[in-house]
């Protein structure tokens, strides 16, 4: 959440030396690689991995980011079925809204999550997250922000 991301992805690279195709450290290395704007490469991480490499709520976030919506909207059906079945974070349907640009539904979502306990990592670093920048000064979001607890 301190937004160094280019010091992350340093770090994160010389891990993976270590460790190659790690897949945490390739989801956390392509997740930084969004807060900087380069969705090809992190859409590029995200499909190397050898788990959730198509239907990660991220490659998601990054596919609508990059501008290829029909692919964003591929994992955002697979992630809203898979969600009728397993618990997966409102916050997840959230992110992916806002790749494919579509800020009302990303915001319902966000409330969702928070409605539902909102304690998750992802989402006590809201204030944070820089997927949702463009949220900030709409009043229903800064309301949201003021109930998260850092």
């Amino acid at each position: 959440w301190a937004h160094q991301f280019e010091e992350g992805i340093q770090f994160i690279t010389s891990a993976l030396s270590k460790h190659p195709g790690d897949n945490w450290l390739l989801w956390m290395l392509a997740y930084l690689h969004t807060g900087i704007g380069e969705n090809d490469k992190a859409i590029e991480i995200f499909r190397s991995r050898s788990a959730g490499s198509e239907t990660n709520w991220m490659l998601g976030y990054a596919y609508g980011s990059a501008g290829m919506e029909d692919m964003a909207r591929k994992i955002l059906e697979v992630q809203l079925a898979k969600r009728k079945k397993l618990h997966v974070p409102a916050y997840m349907i959230a992110a992916i809204y806002m790749g494919l640009g579509d800020h009302e539904k990303a915001l319902e979502w966000l409330q969702a999550d928070y409605r539902e306990g909102g304690l998750g990592l992802f989402f006590v670093g809201l204030k944070r997250d820089i997927k949702f920048e463009p949220l900030r000064g709409n009043p229903a979001f800064d309301k949201l922000l003021s109930c998260v607890k850092t």
